[in-house]
């Protein structure tokens, strides 16, 4: 039975009978044997240098060496071949030494049998195998090291990058070298926050949703959608593939694909590798990208963290800086007009203004009154912006009456400027859904910002139209403009051109931005233009003609009474609660200057002993009161039978002015109310009314 087929042997021997012996015993052994025959040691370093042997059988005794020096001779030239020494004469001795130098078998030529011979070259083979497969083991444990170190190197690298870009470049570097690819690509898709592909030979960013590598990667993505995993392709399987047009890849050979997966699963990206031609991908190639994948993953969300926490840290210093600068603007806003109306009052006390002047300080309070009531009301109305309690009561109305109402309250403003207004209101502009008062707001503040930062003899332009489903509201002007830098930021809360320009032109800037929130109450929408610098403004406000959708609160207040000549209050018993003395002393004085009868009290318990020891046609009250609030007061008084007062008329005196707050006065049982600060007219008027009902 043969050992082995044709096996190369080389004998080295210098005695030629004996190299014929070897060879006997190698046939009588069943060896096919491609023979090569060396008398001495020169000759068989020469031969071993030529060609590859599978065995030597060396003589241990050859003409000025021995076996020893050879085999020595052999393994420092790195002749890496099973030698099996023979020697006509030996000890164990030499034996052992032969075995220790690195011989596979030693073989004496006395005891040399085909038997023997066959059994010794097996034993080699063995040997030779096994040191082989051990050889080939350590060298992939080696690499397998080395390619551990580069991951964790490469992770590193990753997690180091300053930005999504460098992340990328990383990625692309080391998925090349850790797979031997030709060309690496990494791919982000859109939902990741920034699209882009980095490919390459050398790894360079380029923005753009997936660029050039649109067609494969859609290829790519698909294929990886189906298999749930990675792709691992040969160049004939790419060439093959239904594919293959957009798989191909120019001096390319096979590809290798993974996914980039978030921690929640979701689809980041991919990495693809292009093979070189002629090497085709392994499966280690695969785990090794598969590992990386994961590891890039991990530093790409990393990054999108990062970027996004920094991205919210800028804007909060931005926003935490808007904040201070404009609590410094308030701060300035609301001690302006203080100054100038502590300034007359003290004047005006101290009888120190002629009569000609004491007329211009009174106008002089009252305006700078009126222009503090407006900052309060503008932060209130922020303030339920923000906490999301802004309402708008929805009815029919006619934009043509609040645009001729806000001309109204803005005109002495305009006058004192000496600026043109036009008005342009298209015939047949239909009515639309919306909140009077809030629309009359949105107008007043348009024409206000208009007249603020437009110079004097400037012009205004104010045009209402039909534009398909929607009516168009328009506000040009030839003011300053406004920075093209500035323009998408014109809407924001606490945001300003500059400082200088509330200094110069005073205001909180919060009219925009309150004027954006209504008319997206009001299911419109609203934009501005502007061409820079001193080429103007122009604000175009856009309604719906349909009902904005969803449930709108809808209040029953009558409109605003009549001129108080019309409806004298004289004699009329008038019931007032307000806790605050100088607030008491202010409405009882414009009550009795009236004629009319008032009795008032400071609290809730006082107000209800007064009501039921007497009979008036009004209650007045105030909403906070020291033992208890207007509302349980005037449930109080709901719960009485008439003749002790249960019926009688009342009206809610409240800082409180949303829409909210007057739906729960007239729930307590209030008919009416009047917000502070009042208007001495309104308050008047608003007693001729109900008193009337009550007497």
């Amino acid at each position: 039975m043969e050992l082995v087929d044709a096996l190369r042997i080389l004998i080295v021997d210098d005695d030629q009978v004996d190299r014929l012996a070897v060879l006997r015993a190698l046939r009588k052994a069943g060896v096919s044997v491609e023979a090569t025959e060396a008398s001495g040691a020169a000759e068989a370093l020469s031969a071993l240098r030529r060609q590859s042997f599978d065995c030597v059988l060396l003589d241990y005794r050859l003409p000025g060496t021995n076996g020893m020096e050879v085999l020595q001779q052999a393994r420092d030239a790195g002749l890496d071949v099973p030698i099996v020494m023979l020697t006509g004469q030996g000890d164990e001795q030499t034996a052992v030494e032969i075995m220790k130098a690195g011989a596979s078998d030693y073989i004496s030529k006395g005891a040399l049998s085909p038997e023997r011979l066959a059994q010794s070259l097996r034993h080699a083979m063995r040997v030779r195998r096994a040191e082989r497969e051990a050889a080939a083991a350590q060298r992939a444990l080696e690499r397998h090291a080395l390619k551990l170190r580069e991951l964790t190197e490469a992770s590193l690298v990753l997690h180091a990058a300053e930005s999504l870009e460098a992340v990328l470049g990383a990625l692309v570097e080391r998925a090349r070298s850790l797979a031997g690819g030709r060309e690496a690509t990494a791919m982000l898709l859109p939902l990741s926050g920034a699209a882009g592909t980095v490919g390459g030979d050398q790894a360079q960013y380029a923005s753009s949703p997936l660029g050039a590598e649109a067609p494969i990667a859609q290829a790519i993505r698909d294929l990886l959608a189906r298999t749930k995993g990675p792709v691992r392709m040969s160049q004939a399987e790419v060439e093959a593939h239904p594919l293959a047009a957009e798989l191909r890849r120019p001096g390319g050979g096979g590809l290798l694909a993974t996914p980039l997966v978030g921690q929640d699963g979701h689809e980041l990206g991919l990495i693809l590798l292009s093979s070189r031609q002629g090497r085709e991908f392994d499966g280690q190639d695969e785990v090794l990208l598969v590992q990386f994948a994961r590891m890039a993953s991990i530093a790409i969300e990393n990054r999108l963290l990062v970027d996004l926490l920094e991205r919210e840290r800028h804007r909060a210093e931005e926003a935490n800086h808007a904040k201070d600068e404009f609590l410094a603007v308030v701060s300035h806003e609301l001690r302006t007009p203080l100054n100038a109306i502590m300034g007359w009052i003290r004047m005006l006390q101290a009888g120190m203004l002629p009569p000609e002047k004491r007329e211009r300080a009174l106008q002089a309070v009252d305006r700078n009154a009126r222009a503090q009531a407006q900052l309060v009301e503008d932060l209130l109305d922020v303030s339920r912006v923000i906490s999301g309690k802004l309402r708008i009561d929805v009815r029919t109305m006619d934009l043509r009456r609040a645009v001729e109402g806000a001309l109204d309250v803005v005109k002495p403003s305009l006058d004192a400027k000496n600026l043109q207004v036009s008005v342009h209101i298209a015939d047949g502009v239909p009515a639309i859904h919306g909140d009077p008062d809030r629309m009359q707001q949105v107008v007043w503040n348009l024409l206000t910002n208009a007249a603020k930062f437009t110079p004097t003899s400037g012009a205004i332009d104010v045009r209402v139209d039909t534009k398909e489903d929607a009516v168009e509201l328009s506000v040009v002007d030839t003011g300053r403009g406004i920075a093209t830098e500035f323009l998408p930021h014109v809407f924001e809360r606490f945001r300003q051109a500059d400082g200088s320009s509330t200094r110069a032109h005073g205001g909180l800037g919060l009219g925009l931005s309150i004027v954006r929130h209504i008319v997206e109450l009001h299911g419109g929408t609203i934009r501005a233009e502007s061409e820079g610098e001193g080429h103007g403004a122009s604000f175009t406000v856009s309604l719906p003609l349909r009902r904005p959708e969803g449930p709108q609160p809808r209040a029953s207040d009558p409109a605003p009474p009549a001129a108080p000549e019309t409806m004298p209050i004289a004699g009329m018993r008038v019931l007032l609660a307000e806790d605050d003395l100088d607030a008491r002393e202010i409405l009882l004085a414009v009550l009795g200057q009236n004629g009319a009868r008032v009795t008032a009290v400071g609290t809730a318990a006082e107000a209800l002993r007064a009501l039921e020891a007497g009979s008036y046609d009004l209650l007045m009250s105030d909403i906070s009161m020291p033992d208890g609030d207007g509302y349980s007061l005037v449930r109080r008084v709901r719960s009485l039978p008439p003749e002790r007062g249960g019926r009688t008329p009342a009206v809610a005196l409240t800082a409180f002015a949303g829409i909210d707050d007057r739906r729960r006065a007239r729930t307590a049982g209030f008919d009416s109310y009047l917000t502070k600060p009042v208007d001495t007219l309104e308050l008047v008027a608003m007693v001729a009314k109900l008193g009337r009902r009550g007497g």
